[in-house]
């Protein structure tokens, strides 16, 4: 965390996450309503009054809570990777994987979008 202008925020979200394995663990009531508070908190991060429209940790928030006490299936699962993959820490995020007894999230199988995109034209016939 080098960046001295970016230090508060990011502290906010590692203790969004660092809630969220507290609720992987506990799934205690009083824990998912603190991860929605530091959520509620980071909705607003920065904004002189409150912004009504942007609700992107609230929603993540609910959407993470929910998969953790119903994520059974293939998909919930499948879902709750997809959000663990976004995790830079990886102390913090193999942390959540054992939490949520998910399979370890392998880096280098994930494609960037530049790998991806030398790809796009591939089969397509060529125009003169």
């Amino acid at each position: 965390m080098g960046d001295g202008g970016f230090e508060p925020e990011l502290r906010k979200v590692e203790d969004w996450l660092l809630a969220i394995l507290r609720f992987a663990v506990t799934r205690e009531q009083t824990d998912r309503a603190a991860i929605l508070a530091v959520a509620a908190d980071m909705d607003r991060l920065g904004a002189p009054v409150v912004r009504c429209g942007f609700t992107f940790f609230v929603k993540t928030s609910i959407e993470i809570c929910d998969l953790i006490v119903s994520g059974h299936s293939s998909q919930d699962k499948a879902v709750l990777l997809r959000h663990l993959g976004k995790i830079e820490n990886d102390r913090l995020r193999r942390a959540l994987e054992v939490a949520l007894e998910l399979p370890r999230f392998d880096r280098t199988s994930v494609r960037t979008r530049d790998q991806h995109n030398g790809d796009l034209w591939r089969g397509l016939p060529c125009r003169h």
